[in-house]
């Protein structure tokens, strides 16, 4: 069912034979991405270990840092958040020896982003994300700008709810400029994630009627591919945002189906905010 994975694991085990480390890291990479998408984590992290130790043998700086974020993200959605803390940590130190950008940049930002975001930690995406918009607009990468504003708008609101402050004018600004963004650029596997960060920020503004509509779209793209792990993510916040006790219930089997053990616990406590089906 998926001709993409197939032909990128045979391309894989080619260069593998003939020692092409750069080209077999970048196979692995990509195999390990695939699988994150439809939500096979066990495979993404088999595939995202291969990924790193090809790309040491290359010897390539970058591919050494992106491989490294990329495992990171598959351990940290399968919930090994220690783990995926020791890539990313390996990833920042191989960036810092970069002369020109010592901190992580683009995609690899945009994967730490979201561990940071996960374990609690905004105010450390804010105190860099402005360098990193930075970049992407020198570099006249429009998608790497709207990833960044996404990871600085949800820190923002982020923010913004733990310090239980009614501003969230920052917040607004930046998701809304990553949404048009990400679907001006065409990038339809993270449009989905774009619009979760919309639909919380309507449901903080307590938007719901909004907050569906973003829910609803962001639904009709992932359940097309499928995604899963996006899919798992709009079950939770359906039932978070609107108390829906059948949402919940696919929301825990989805997570239980693709391994997703990041969000276990949020759906143990919902399990318990709302009671026995």
């Amino acid at each position: 069912p998926f001709p993409a994975i197939e032909a990128t694991k045979k391309a894989l085990e080619l260069r593998t034979k003939q020692a092409d480390w750069e080209k077999a890291a970048r196979n692995a990479c990509a195999l390990s991405e695939l699988y994150l998408g439809i939500g096979e984590l066990a495979s993404a992290r088999e595939f995202g270990h291969l990924s790193v130790k090809h790309a040491d043998r290359s010897g390539i700086s970058h591919m050494r840092v992106a491989n490294r974020t990329i495992l990171g993200h598959a351990l940290f959605c399968s919930g090994q958040c220690h783990a995926a803390s020791e890539q990313f940590e390996s990833a920042i130190s191989l960036q810092a020896t970069d002369v020109a950008r010592k901190t992580l940049f683009g995609f690899q930002a945009f994967r730490y982003c979201t561990f940071l975001l996960g374990t609690g930690r905004p105010g450390e995406i804010l105190r860099t994300n402005e360098q990193v918009i930075s970049w992407a607009q020198t570099d006249r990468a429009p998608f790497d700008v709207a990833l960044a504003q996404l990871c600085a708008g949800s820190a923002h609101l982020a923010s913004a709810r733990e310090m239980q402050s009614p501003d969230l004018n920052s917040a607004a600004t930046l998701i809304q400029q990553a949404v048009k963004g990400i679907i001006q650029a065409g990038r339809h596997d993270y449009v989905p994630i774009a619009l979760l960060a919309l639909a919380e920020l309507h449901y903080v503004r307590q938007e719901l009627d909004l907050a569906r509509s973003a829910l609803d779209q962001a639904w009709t793209i992932a359940a097309r591919a499928p995604m899963r792990l996006q899919m798992a993510d709009i079950h939770l916040a359906r039932a978070r945002i609107f108390n829906d006790r059948r949402e919940l219930e696919k929301a825990a089997a989805m997570v239980e189906l693709c391994g997703y053990d990041r969000r276990l616990l949020e759906v143990r406590k919902w399990e318990r905010e709302l009671g026995p089906s």
